[in-house]
């Protein structure tokens, strides 16, 4: 996915998700594969999972993100503008203006290069003690060893509020 711009919204109203499932938002592509790249791409548009997760169990996940939910790829020199707005209720749950998860598969190397939040993020937790929410200007978790971050800046601001077990927030990596 090379140049591409959303400015429309981007909503995944989720309440009521069946166990163990996986809920990913994003601005522009939800999963990428270790194969595959983002790059030049802009998401000016809100992203939003207004009820993530409400009624899952412990083996569920939430994954919001401007541009990436998911990256197990490559993603370089992009650009999240739009509000990432999220309020989930599952055992792992990360939220950021560029990608949500940056995880390696099968030992290939998940890059987020030179890309750039100005948008704000808006994360918060129901779940309780048995969650974690990660949140980050730029990737919300670097899941594995191999996770590279790199050359990036944020401008947004991050809020979160929770009732959880684990709580990270970080400008660039949660």
């Amino acid at each position: 996915v090379e140049a591409c711009t959303n400015n429309g919204t981007v909503s995944a109203d989720a309440a009521g998700t069946a166990e163990g499932t996986s809920i990913m938002a994003a601005g522009l592509v939800a999963y990428v594969d270790p194969t595959s790249k983002v790059a030049l791409c802009t998401n000016i548009g809100t992203v939003s999972i207004p009820n993530s997760c409400t009624t899952v169990s412990d083996s569920s996940n939430c994954f919001v993100a401007g541009i990436v939910a998911m990256n197990e790829g490559i993603v370089e020199d992009c650009f999240n503008n739009g509000v990432i707005t999220a309020s989930a209720q599952a055992v792992q749950s990360c939220a950021a203006g560029i990608v949500a998860v940056n995880n390696n598969y099968n030992n290939n190397i998940a890059i987020v290069r030179n890309c750039q939040n100005a948008g704000a993020i808006n994360f918060g937790s129901k779940k309780g003690s048995a969650a974690s929410l990660y949140s980050g200007g730029v990737a919300g978790v670097i899941a594995v060893a191999n996770g590279e971050v790199y050359g990036n800046t944020n401008e947004g601001d991050i809020t979160s509020s929770s009732n959880v077990q684990e709580l990270y927030i970080g400008g660039i990596a949660a």
